[in-house]
């Protein structure tokens, strides 16, 4: 199965060069046998934010929103493209990202900008950075900056020259990371250029050579984490006892699987999971079923990651310890 890696583009005016630097982004996605489909806003349309997708209740947002949805949970990352507008992001950039929350969580996300000048539009790659921090997808160090886009790229999206030097970015759809000693101070040098290995999942200590733990699964592993949380706390809101009953059944299913192949969850903390848990089993849809307590759940999470995954895990007892922690309604 190959990555999916959605590339968002963020500019709608109608001479905008963005569209050559989207194009040369999945142009080099897809030589690597990386699924990159176009999110493109001028084609979206999407009104000046509202309501966000998550704020429509089930069924009912824009078939644009729903479609968006869709494609946004099986991603694997995102590529974001950004231009350069008043040392900011596009405003339909920010439009187009602000619709969603939750579906960008835990994928890392890469940033390629551009201007018709001499910088590449860093700066509104600065502001960006900070934005995907903040919905979830967390940029890599690299940036992919693109100067003077109208002699840089054609309108394919292909470099105008042979000669055009291809960034350690576009070259490598991922960062390795791995410092090395430098100099006779015996510092570590922060890794570069010449440093990144394309082979970096055979050399990464933390994925390994083992394939059932690269990128794909460990998403995988996440995306069944955050749903043990959330399906423990609905079970614990619910006022209906067979509401509770069928969401502490999801939780003892979600959980065995996970006990089942505690190596999975190495390197990982529970903190992120334990809010964006609690975020999800805030959504619309369930809020009328949710009586028991209002959300005042402790902002650290209760339980050690340990616990989670441990053979004999009692969601019972757990039900009822979340009850006792929070506000009761």
């Amino acid at each position: 199965m190959s990555l999916v890696v959605p590339v968002i583009l963020g500019s709608v005016r109608s001479d905008r060069q963005g569209l050559r630097a989207a194009r040369f982004a999945i142009g080099e996605l897809e030589r690597r046998g990386i699924e990159a489909p176009l999110v493109d806003p001028a084609e979206l349309k999407l009104p000046l934010l509202d309501r966000m997708y998550k704020e429509y209740p089930k069924g009912e947002a824009p078939t644009v929103l729903e479609d968006l949805a869709t494609l946004y949970r099986r991603a694997d990352a995102f590529l974001v493209v950004s231009a350069e507008y008043n040392h900011a992001i596009p405003p339909a950039l920010s439009n187009t990202l602000d619709h969603f929350l939750e579906e960008y969580s835990w994928r890392p996300s890469g940033i390629v900008c551009y201007s018709g000048g001499q910088y590449g539009g860093v700066r509104a790659a600065m502001q960006l950075r900070a934005m995907l921090a903040e919905l979830g997808a967390s940029s890599i160090p690299s940036l992919l900056p693109i100067p003077r886009i109208g002699k840089a790229l054609d309108e394919a999206g292909a470099p105008r020259t042979s000669g055009c030097r291809r960034p350690p970015s576009a070259s490598s759809t991922s960062w390795s990371g791995t410092p090395r000693p430098c100099g006779r101070s015996g510092r570590r040098e922060r890794p570069t250029e010449r440093h990144r290995d394309p082979g970096w999942r055979e050399a990464c200590p933390r994925v390994g050579t083992d394939p059932s733990r690269r990128a794909p699964f460990m998403s995988e592993t996440t995306t069944e984490l955050r749903t043990l949380l959330a399906n423990l706390v609905r079970a614990a809101l619910m006022s209906d006892d067979r509401a509770s009953a069928l969401w502490r059944e999801a939780t003892r299913q979600g959980q065995a699987k996970l006990a089942a192949a505690p190596a999975r969850t190495e390197g990982l903390t529970i903190e992120g999971f334990w809010t964006q848990g609690v975020r999800e089993a805030e959504a619309p849809e369930y809020r009328e079923a949710e009586g028991q307590v209002e959300f005042g759940f402790p902002a650290l999470c209760p339980f050690s990651l340990a616990e989670l995954v441990a053979p004999g895990f009692d969601v019972d007892a757990a039900v009822e310890r979340l009850r006792k922690s929070a506000a009761t309604g």
